[in-house]
């Protein structure tokens, strides 16, 4: 799919229009930046909220840290810290295992 067009024929161009300086254009780019990682950080956390909560619906008990790893193995390296976060804001690691918090 691909980036709706402007008026001016580039789909960058909403990047440069009104920028009067270099500053800036770098402010607009760490906006979208910062918006992207929140938009991804979300999603994360709902996947691992709808897999802790389904493998405690389906009778599968609390999840290992191996059991997460195993599901979660598609993330990237630099996605750990962020992964790490969501996990523990909205699950508790209790006697080796992750269970949802109440």
């Amino acid at each position: 799919r691909s980036l709706p067009r402007t008026e001016k024929g580039s789909n960058i161009n909403w990047l440069f229009e009104d920028c009067v300086t270099i500053r800036e254009w770098e402010r607009r780019v760490q906006a979208k930046q910062e918006t992207l990682e929140t938009a991804m950080g979300e999603l994360l956390l709902r996947r691992i909220h709808k897999f802790l909560q389904r493998k405690a619906i389906n009778g599968g008990g609390p999840t290992t840290t191996q059991e997460l790893l195993d599901e979660f193995d598609d993330l990237s390296k630099s996605d750990a810290r962020v992964f790490n976060e969501k996990l523990k804001s909205i699950a508790k690691f209790k006697r080796g295992q992750w269970i949802l918090r109440s």
